[in-house]
């Protein structure tokens, strides 16, 4: 049952990922690479960075994760993960990750989480290195998002050969 709706910033054109720090929502735009501050209770942008250029110019914003010190995000295509103060958006750390098409990032309390849309692997990384922890396939095609609530992987589906889309 949806509890509230809110519009967009003026300035978001496509949502992508989103985590919560405290009570606020942060938010990723895809297509104009912001980051939002949210207040959820009144929909008004509370800070807007503009998130790290990629040395590569066709990455894309995408996904975004808090593991309770420190924001990151990450850019596909050609892609990087960034780590991000949560004060001015600048960015404190990077590496690159084992895929380039991680779209959905999360943190378990321990590693950082990315799952592959090209590929269908999951990848699970060290902070703040990035390195390698483990890869396995991921039964989910065409991932976008993914979270992690009371000890389940929760992972949103693109739109599938059939037309539909799932979580």
């Amino acid at each position: 049952v949806v509890q509230a709706v809110f519009p967009l910033p003026d300035s978001s054109r496509s949502p992508a990922g989103m985590t919560f720090i405290g009570d606020n929502l942060w938010m990723v735009d895809e297509n104009t690479a912001r980051l939002f501050e949210l207040d959820p209770a009144t929909a008004l942008p509370l800070k807007t960075f503009r998130l790290p250029d990629s040395i590569y110019p066709d990455a894309t914003s995408w996904g975004i994760a808090w593991d309770g010190e420190h924001l990151w995000h990450s850019q596909y295509a050609r892609g990087e993960i960034f780590q991000l103060d949560t004060t001015d958006g600048l960015v404190v750390s990077s590496f690159a990750p084992p895929d380039s098409w991680i779209m959905g990032i999360e943190y378990d309390g321990q590693h950082l989480w990315g799952v592959s849309q090209q590929t269908g692997l999951a990848y699970v990384m060290s902070l703040p290195t990035g390195a390698l922890i483990g890869a396995f396939p991921w039964q989910v095609p065409y991932s976008l998002g993914m979270t992690l609530v009371n000890g389940y992987m929760w992972c949103a589906s693109g739109k599938l050969p059939s037309g539909t889309r799932r979580v």
